[in-house]
């Protein structure tokens, strides 16, 4: 059993799976630049990290000073689609007044 697969889902090499790998805009499935200068990127992985939950193709992560992984997807278009939802929310928090900055009701 392969522990390695394509962008399709279909098994491959390590030897393949590595080629493909070094290649980080051929995986790059979408990249945003957030507003405090880090990254939003969805990546293909290709591989299975033996975890109950079987393989995972592809992940989003935050990149910045620190990596923080938010999801996993079995599909590209689950990616594309948890790419724009983590896109989408982190602009939401961008644009919701801080409540230590509300105007003072008595003037």
């Amino acid at each position: 059993m392969s522990h390695y697969f394509d962008r399709n889902g279909c098994p491959i090499s390590l030897r393949e799976w590595a080629r493909k790998f070094e290649d980080i805009e051929g995986r790059t499935i979408a990249r945003d630049r957030l507003p405090d200068g880090s990254e939003l990127v969805t990546m293909w992985l290709g591989l299975v990290d033996g975890t109950i939950d079987g393989a995972r193709l592809f992940g989003t992560a935050v990149r910045g000073s620190s990596i923080e992984e938010l999801d996993t997807y079995d599909s590209e278009d689950e990616a594309l689609d948890g790419h724009r939802r983590h896109l989408a929310e982190r602009a939401e928090r961008q644009v919701r007044p801080d409540s230590s900055q509300t105007a003072d009701p008595k003037r």
